[in-house]
Parts: C-alpha cells; structure tokens; sequence
C-alpha cells in the first residue's frame, strides 16, 4: 500500500517547494511525531468502528548547488481499528503497522520553472499477514512554476503500484497568497487530514496560522482474509487546524475535523461508514 494516494504527491511537492522556500537558517533535519483519535462510525448492522493511530516521520533536505536540492525521509504508523463487535474479516486490525521511506531531488531550471522526483516505498500490513508481501512503491514527477508574485502552480503525475492495484494519477500543486494575511494551498502540514486537497489559511502572525480544509483520503493495507487480500478505506476529511510556531525548532499544530463519505472495501466486498469527528495533535522539531 502505498496510503494516501494524492498524499504521495502532495507530500513530494511540498517538500520541494519548502527546499525552495527554505530561508538559510531553518534546520535541515526535522522530526514529526503525531497523534489522531476519532469517534464511532456506524457499520451496517449496527456494528461500530473506531480508529486511532500514531505516527513518527524523519527526514532531511539540503542544497548541492544553485540548482540542485534533494532529500529523504523516513516514517513508521501505527493504527489501530477496533470495532464494538468483532468483524469476520478484521481479525488483528488492532495492530496494523505501516513503514515507508522516500527520497526527492529537486532541479531549478530558471527563477520561474523547477522539476520534480520523488520514488517511495512502503510496506503495510495487519497483524498476522505476510509483511513480505505488503510491499508498495511509486514515483512522482511535476513541473512548477513560479510567478513574479511568488505564487506557484504545478502540474504533474503519480504512478503508484499498490498492493493488488497499480494506479496512475494526474494531480495540482498549489501555493497562492491571495491577500499579506490569506493563502490557498495543500495542506502540508501534519495530522489526519493528510497533505491532499486544499486549505485556506489565515496568518495571525508571525507565531499563529490558521486553516480550513479538505482532502481525500486512500488507505490500503494487507490483511489475512481468505489467504491474504487487501483491505482499503476511502474517504474525505474536512478539518480545521491551529498551528503554532512555539521557536526556532519546535512546532505544534492541533486539529479537529470529521471523515465523510468514506467507503470500507475488503476483497470485492464493500461498506459505507458513517461520518466520523476525529482529532489529531502533531509536533514537529527541527535542528
């Protein structure tokens, strides 16, 4: 699995255009730790689900060259869905584990175009299934451009072979000031909203963003059904966030929101969630 489709791609642009943006004295090293918990969602036959999970990344960026920025990361999840009454086909799915690892490099043709590239892969399985065979990988490239203004759009394509489904996927990058104090981007920042979409955000100051969003959600992962078959859950998120720049290296962002129209789909056999409040607490530290 490689979760998050659209995340993939919107994780690998903003990392080259915080390259970009980088001023000279923010750190090159970072680690982000988070937390999201939500609340019940009605399955069909009156059975509820409950999600949580925790999430650490690490990762690195540097400058080669007036051209050149490449970097990795690393990251590990784990996720736990319980259910009210125990699922035929969710044996383990308290203990689902998740490890990916990618790099990026990044190349400035000029003051306005840059090119992009970024493989992952990632390994996701419920406990019990084979994690050899939990294997996912893909790629993304893009092409941005820059206006005089400092605005960005970009175009590009991500190729994802997941587990038991290859998807190739068009997507828009977006970093547009409309105003010194409002923007319009993909939400980059930690938590269960994940990086896709788009988010309106409101600069307090210096210390103090705000933003209001959506995105659309993919996770996939190997289960022990009938011999070992993919489970996925599909859904948009809706949130809002706080994030707060405490110093140089330490960053906290809370959020609150809610997943809709999400659909559970293990083997052929598929299931409508109901709506589902949910919260997430993300730190981030830099050195």
């Amino acid at each position: 699995m490689l979760i998050r489709v659209l995340c993939l791609a919107a994780t690998a642009t903003s990392v080259s255009f915080l390259a970009e943006a980088r001023p000279a004295h923010i750190k090159p090293f970072s680690v982000t730790v988070s937390h999201i918990q939500s609340g019940d969602a009605t399955l069909p036959g009156g059975n509820e689900l409950a999600r949580q999970s925790t999430n650490l990344e690490l990762s690195a960026g540097a400058r080669f060259s007036q051209n050149w920025v490449a970097g990795l990361s690393v990251g590990a999840d784990w996720l736990d869905y319980s259910t009210r009454t125990p699922l035929a086909y969710s044996m383990g799915w308290d203990e689902i584990q998740r490890y990916h690892a990618g790099v990026f490099v990044r190349y400035q043709a000029n003051e306005h175009w840059s090119f992009m590239a970024a493989p992952k892969l990632q390994y996701a399985w419920a406990d019990g299934a084979n994690r050899s065979d939990a294997i996912s990988y893909g790629v993304v490239m893009s092409g941005m451009y820059r206006f005089d203004s400092g605005n960005t759009l970009g175009l590009g394509v991500a190729y994802l072979n997941d587990i038991e489904e290859v998807r190739t996927i068009p997507y828009l990058a977006i970093d547009w000031k409309l105003t010194e104090r409002w923007s319009i981007a993909n939400p980059f920042q930690a938590g269960f909203s994940g990086p896709a979409g788009l988010e309106l955000r409101y600069d307090l100051s210096d210390e103090w963003q705000f933003g209001l969003g959506n995105s659309r959600r993919t996770t996939r992962f190997l289960t022990t059904l009938k011999g070992e078959e993919a489970a996925e859950l599909e859904e948009w998120v809706g949130f809002g966030r706080a994030t707060w720049q405490m110093n140089d290296a330490m960053t906290l962002s809370a959020l609150a929101g809610f997943y809709f129209d999400s659909e559970l789909e293990v083997g052929r056999v598929k299931q409508e969630l109901d709506s589902q409040a949910a919260v997430a607490l993300a730190v981030k530290f830099a050195f």
